[in-house]
């Protein structure tokens, strides 16, 4: 069954992915904005997880809505 996450950084604001997991969810995040690198989990809270990728200032929020 899928579900629906919504990506935002600072230049991209709640661009819907259609995942079952969240696994999946962050592999196509990564793969259709260009993410390349280790990711950390900087906070968890509810239906969201923010990365950070390592080595840089750059975070982005994954949201799960359904």
């Amino acid at each position: 069954m899928s579900k629906y996450f919504l990506f935002s950084d600072a230049e991209v604001w709640h661009r819907e992915i259609t995942a079952s997991t969240w696994r999946t969810a962050l592999r196509l995040a990564r793969d259709t904005f260009g993410i390349g690198g280790r990711l950390r989990i900087t906070a968890y809270y509810g239906d969201a997880k923010e990365y950070r990728l390592d080595g840089t200032r750059y975070t982005f929020t994954l949201r799960r809505v359904t």
